[in-house]
């Protein structure tokens, strides 16, 4: 096999590679273990429809999904207060839904409910489930991920992002793309919450956070040529100013020294309004636009773009006939925005990158 099960140096196991691998390149493919038939199927107030997909789980193929499920060595979350928070509320779970049966059926639901909440991907192409692999399911994560997965009704995949080489151990983000450009403390915070673990990849533990991308001409108070630069570019500097601990940080092109500017209130204020949308959507609108014109790579105008553009799209399902015009217009502008943002700070996920050809 290309790929192989060990211990990780993260603890418990992950999948590791058993030859090079160049961007592009499949590293992997199998169909899914087991599948539950609603994406809602894990959320805890939606309990019937919970009791019923695990009793669809429980009888496929006569047992044997249910027990091949429990004999794999599935991440089970951390042996810590946090993995024992959430394995208990399964337990009672599973004794409160299925209060008749033996207590060694409620063990088996309570541990496949464990499993599949850590280690489930949703269904590609819009489809509603959640899928579990016997190896890609045990790919652990890093937000600097050399290989992403890709999930439909038929199999996954494992993809190389970039170059691997043998010996080396796989990971994938567990985090969508635009979850990707959010900063290291609300990236940190998702992982927490959906896995129980504290991310300690190569950009989540960097000194400066590649997401806070403020445009170095912008900065400047009034806006100044740039001396390093060749004469005909010299009337705006190219670089940008990233952060660390919240403190801006010399331009990566030209050097220059921000003092502190008042952006950083307006990146904070911009990420409280985007997180209020879709309700706050004109009060946004106006100062979010001003964010992205100055600071078109940070990844808060990359996330901004996005909901542009995801906003635009149900527009033009009820436009009228003159609207369709400009509002397929301003649908490109968005995306193409939205990627150029993506593309500066993970080129592999761009446009033009492996992410986006195998997922068109």
């Amino acid at each position: 096999m290309a790929i192989c099960e060990q211990r990780s140096p993260l603890g418990g196991f992950g999948i590791f590679a058993a030859k090079d691998f160049l961007p592009g390149d499949e590293v992997f493919m199998e169909e899914h273990l087991a599948r539950l038939d609603t994406t809602k199927a894990l959320d805890e107030q939606d309990k019937l429809s919970l009791k019923d997909k695990f009793d669809l789980l429980a009888l496929d193929s006569d047992g044997q999904t249910l027990q091949a499920l429990r004999e794999h060595s599935f991440f089970r979350g951390p042996p810590d207060a946090l993995g024992e928070e959430r394995r208990a509320a399964f337990d009672r779970w599973a004794m409160d839904t299925w209060p008749e049966a033996k207590a060694e059926h409620q063990v088996a639901m309570a541990e496949a409910m464990t499993i599949m909440s850590y280690n489930s991907y949703s269904c590609g192409s819009g489809s509603d489930g959640q899928l579990l692999y016997p190896t890609i399911s045990k790919v652990n994560h890093s937000c600097t991920a050399n290989a992403t997965t890709i999930t439909n009704e038929d199999c996954g995949q494992l993809i190389c992002l970039l170059p691997i080489s043998a010996g080396e151990e796989i990971f994938s983000s567990y985090l969508s793309d635009v979850d990707l450009i959010r900063p290291i403390q609300q990236r940190r915070e998702i992982l927490s919450k959906g896995w129980d673990f504290q991310c300690s990849c190569p950009r989540c533990e960097a000194l400066k956070d590649d997401t806070r991308r403020f445009s170095c001409h912008a900065l400047r108070s009034p806006p100044e040529p740039c001396e390093e630069q060749p004469e005909e570019l010299k009337s705006e500097c190219a670089g940008a100013c990233l952060t660390s601990n919240g403190v801006l940080l010399p331009c990566d092109c030209c050097g220059f020294c921000p003092s502190e500017s008042s952006w950083l209130q307006r990146e904070e204020e911009g990420e409280e309004l985007l997180e209020a949308l879709p309700e706050g959507m004109y009060t946004a609108w106006a100062k979010m636009e001003e964010f992205a014109a100055a600071h078109p790579l940070h990844g808060l105008s990359g996330r901004w773009k996005k909901h542009l553009a995801y906003h635009t799209e149900k527009e033009l399902n009820e436009a009228e006939p003159d609207e369709v015009s400009e509002l397929t217009e301003d649908l490109s502008k968005y995306w193409s925005q939205h990627w150029r943002c993506l593309a500066a700070l993970l080129p592999e996920r761009g446009e033009g990158g492996v992410v986006a050809a195998h997922y068109r």
